[in-house]
């Protein structure tokens, strides 16, 4: 199968994921996506401990929250920007200690010290990477012609054949652009309705809704 994966530049979702520490284990303990448990993102803590960190892994941010609501102890976790105020509120994060982290300064401050991160003049999330929403396509099935446009995924032609992130953010990312809006953060009611219709004709396309890159890769490898 060849897969063609594209990002357009009107449908990115910028993510900003980070650390935030939980408890103390003799063990570090890291609560986090599959796939970031490749080598190649840890080699200088393996460097310097000798060994990898331990990881559990959680499907998507909700299951992740209750788990640690209802008592697993993890010495890092992995949340995406926008759950971190509801995590901070709820209790389940402590706060860093910058004077420890040793590339405090050379983090980007439009990142490191947006308001919603900080409690009580203390940060509790590090910004540590991000990443598109790219629209990818089956190159056997699809010319770039088809996906030009974000209407591409309420073509009732695509029925049973569309899988979008089983997440409000990426959802309502494709609806808002998909319905001409750009800066969803100052997006009207009528400008929400518009775009929760357009996702309600996208749903009847819908064959899954991917919670993270390997199961959209197993959809994409399957056919």
């Amino acid at each position: 199968m060849s897969v063609f994966t594209k990002t357009v530049a009107t449908f990115l979702a910028a993510t900003l994921v980070g650390s935030a520490v939980y408890a103390a284990d003799a063990e570090l303990t890291v609560f986090d996506w599959a796939g970031y448990e490749d080598p190649e993102f840890f080699t200088a803590f393996t460097d310097k401990h000798g060994d990898a960190p331990t990881f559990a892994f959680f499907g998507d941010e909700e299951e992740a929250f209750q788990k640690l609501r209802s008592g697993f102890r993890a010495d890092a976790a992995h949340p995406c920007s926008q759950s971190v105020p509801k995590w901070i509120e709820a209790g389940l994060l402590e706060p860093l200690d910058p004077s420890r982290i040793d590339a405090w300064g050379d983090l980007n401050p439009a990142f490191r010290d947006i308001k919603a991160f900080w409690k009580d003049g203390k940060p509790y999330f590090v910004p540590v990477d991000w990443g598109n929403t790219a629209v990818t396509y089956n190159t056997t099935l699809l010319t770039e012609a088809d996906v030009t446009s974000l209407q591409a995924f309420a073509d009732p032609k695509h029925a049973g054949r569309v899988s979008i992130g089983d997440n409000v953010d990426d959802a309502y990312a494709l609806g808002f652009l998909a319905t001409g809006v750009k800066d969803w953060t100052t997006a009207t009611d009528e400008q929400f309705k518009a775009a929760s219709a357009f996702l309600r004709k996208v749903h009847p396309n819908v064959r899954n809704y991917w919670a993270d890159g390997a199961s959209l890769a197993q959809l994409m490898q399957s056919g």
